[in-house]
């Protein structure tokens, strides 16, 4: 089982654009 890492901006990680586009990417949700 692999881990993947992605360097994210903790502070502001809602409005990161790279983060969402991974989040929806993956089917993640945080909410």
């Amino acid at each position: 089982l692999g881990v993947l890492y992605w360097h994210l901006n903790a502070d502001d990680y809602e409005n990161d654009e790279e983060f969402n586009k991974i989040r929806e990417s993956r089917g993640y949700t945080y909410s």
